[in-house]
């Protein structure tokens, strides 16, 4: 009896499947890369539709007649001024806005009329919801 069989029964009966999991593993990346290029690669046809897609896309972009507040401002302040670095911040907080109910500040203004908060902490204010009875 060897030492793998008293210790670690599992192992000796691995599936075909983990065993090929486990080889593959240990593959160096090239010969990884090397066997799955031919699957990740598009046919003519294929290459071409995207093309076409992308070139449709842009055009009718470029062709839009209304550009939107932050495209207007991008065309006006170079992003090497501050102007255009404070821009591109207010452009990417604009895309971290989740959805159209919390853009215009709803939300907020309703938790800072609703709730009622004290504040507690040494040195820093913390809002929490106030006790209606002291214990």
């Amino acid at each position: 009896m060897s030492l793998s069989d008293s210790f670690a029964p599992a192992f000796a009966s691995r599936s075909p499947l983990r065993q090929a999991i486990i080889q593959a593993m240990r593959q160096p990346e090239e010969h990884c890369v090397a066997a799955l290029t031919p699957d990740a690669t598009l046919t003519a046809e294929d290459g071409k539709r995207v093309t076409d897609l992308a070139a449709g896309l842009a055009t009718s972009l470029r062709a839009e007649r209304n550009p939107g507040i932050v495209e207007s401002l991008v065309q006006e302040f170079a992003l090497s001024s501050a102007e255009g670095v404070a821009l591109m911040c207010l452009a990417e907080a604009l895309l971290r806005i989740p959805d159209t109910a919390t853009r215009d500040g709803d939300a907020a203004r309703t938790f800072a009329h609703n709730v009622t908060a004290g504040m507690i902490g040494v040195n820093v204010p913390i809002p929490v919801p106030m006790a209606f009875h002291s214990f």
